[in-house]
């Protein structure tokens, strides 16, 4: 889930002209470098995915990878910024509208399991490629674009002062942990041991009920 970030806004009657060839061809080149990068990663894992292994997969001078990415931190956050925007776009399609805020809940974390159970060993490889990353990477999205709105809508639903900013960040806490503990794993593991949707209805069951018997 990425942050917006305010554009400029255009003059009256301005028109965007699409991009031109040259711009093109540079976009699928860095498409190319990141997807090399990507499949790298998922293969002999992140740690020892080094800028020449990356240029040799996508077929490209060494200096070409740098140009694109002249860091490795650079090729996480571009990794970062492609699975927020696909992310977004899996929860978006499988939006329904509902009043009950256990079933939206529910339905959310069902689709961000869904999208991280696509290929456990890319979300195991990006998760180790962001612990290992010094540039500090966003998590306030899942809080101000996912949780804060379904809370939102369920206002009548929550005890009366509740701080939604709190709550959200407490759904994000559990999210994150059940991922975490859902992509670890030895050098040998092939997937999973345990299911990622059962970890988050069993976060979010906790999270709406409290642990204190009424």
């Amino acid at each position: 889930m990425s942050s917006a970030v305010p554009q400029p806004a255009s003059a009256p009657g301005a028109t965007t002209s699409p991009p031109g060839r040259r711009e093109r061809r540079k976009q699928e080149v860095r498409q190319r470098v990141l997807d090399a990068a990507i499949a790298l990663g998922v293969e002999r894992g992140w740690d020892t995915t080094t800028m020449d292994a990356i240029a040799d997969r996508a077929d490209v001078a060494r200096a070409t990878v740098f140009n694109h990415f002249p860091k490795k931190d650079d090729v996480v956050q571009a990794w970062t910024e492609r699975r927020e925007a696909e992310a977004q776009a899996h929860l978006a399609a499988g939006r329904i509208p509902t009043t009950d805020l256990t079933v939206e809940l529910g339905a959310t974390h069902d689709r961000l399991a869904d999208f991280n159970e696509r290929s456990w060993s890319e979300s195991r490889a990006y998760a180790v490629a962001w612990a290992q990353s010094s540039t500090p990477l966003s998590l306030e999205p899942l809080v101000s674009e996912v949780y804060i709105p379904i809370l939102e809508r369920h206002g009548d639903e929550l005890r009366p002062g509740l701080d939604l900013g709190d709550a959200a960040r407490v759904l994000r806490a559990c999210y994150f942990d059940a991922l975490a503990r859902w992509v670890e794993g030895d050098e040998a593991q092939t997937g999973p041991a345990f299911s990622l949707r059962a970890a988050l209805r069993s976060a979010q069951e906790i999270v709406l009920g409290g642990i204190k018997a009424p």
